[in-house]
């Protein structure tokens, strides 16, 4: 019956939530899409302009939990921060992340990145989502010869024979401290 459902799952629209235990017994492999209208946490300054297709591995953690291995392509676009128009942002990102039943021990934390199961499920959306603003800039700009505010304006360019009121003060203060 898992595999039946998970099958049925394949290059269609994804759960909220996966139980990684019938996943890992399976084929430990899921594709499939999750539309923009359910990836409620991307908002200004991105968008989402179709849906994010998702492939994910899953296998069982020497240790315990689980390990998962994903790509997501995600069509987005992005509000440039220098001219406030909006220009393609396509985002594809691979992560590695541990699912685990209980939060990991400090040490191990640190050294990869975790995600706990709620009630044996893994929040497979809220993870989409995570590793989607993840990838995105905080500022996003257009590359500066394709913005509208700042393409060959010479003025965008800052002057590099600008005076630099601090550049002299290690000097001066070294020069105090001799007195």
């Amino acid at each position: 019956m898992f595999g039946l459902y998970y099958r049925a799952l394949m290059a269609s629209e994804l759960p909220e939530a996966i139980d990684c235990r019938q996943l890992a017994a399976g084929t430990g492999v899921l594709s499939g899409t999750l539309e923009a209208a359910r990836l409620m946490r991307i908002a200004e300054p991105y968008r989402m302009t179709g849906a994010a297709q998702i492939d994910l591995r899953c296998t069982v953690r020497d240790g315990g939990g689980y390990s998962l291995h994903g790509r997501i392509v995600a069509p987005m676009e992005a509000h440039c921060q220098r001219c406030l128009e909006w220009t393609a942002w396509p985002v594809e990102v691979a992560f590695e992340v541990m699912a685990l039943t209980k939060a990991p021990p400090a040490q191990e934390h640190d050294e990869a990145d975790s995600i706990e199961l709620v009630d044996g499920m893994l929040p497979l959306r809220e993870l989409i989502e995570d590793e989607l603003l993840l990838s995105c800039p905080f500022a996003p700009l257009h590359a500066r010869a394709e913005c509208s505010a700042g393409g060959d304006n010479p003025q965008a360019e800052v002057a590099s024979d600008r005076r630099q009121p601090f550049a002299d003060l290690a000097t001066l203060l070294k020069s105090r401290e001799h007195e």
